[in-house]
């Protein structure tokens, strides 16, 4: 094939190296639209970009520590809250022990 015959999609939007096979599958298998693009600011492009897998393992890495970081707080929010209404952690009930208190 020579390079005319590719399109965008056949190219990571994050690196731009030429997407394998298995990618593109996958890509075309999964991709999501929004609409046909009449009248509208997608242009009737997909909503999320083509990615080889060297660009989408760090990104769900980042997306992972995203949520784990906002775990946490929620952890720390219910903890101060119900420290504020029981007092002592000794006097939690036993679901927020459980649950909260590792």
């Amino acid at each position: 094939m020579s390079e005319k015959d590719y399109s965008a999609f056949d190219y990571c939007d994050g690196c731009g190296a030429l997407l394998t096979k298995a990618e593109k599958r996958h890509y075309d298998n999964t991709a999501e639209m929004c609409c046909s693009g009449y009248e509208c600011g997608c242009q009737g492009l997909p909503l999320y970009p083509p990615l080889c897998f060297e660009c989408t393992v760090p990104q769900l890495y980042k997306a992972y520590e995203k949520a784990e970081a906002e775990v946490e707080r929620l952890r720390k929010m219910v903890i101060d809250n119900m420290g504020y209404i029981y007092g002592d952690s000794d006097d939690f009930p036993d679901w927020v022990k459980d649950h909260f208190l590792r």
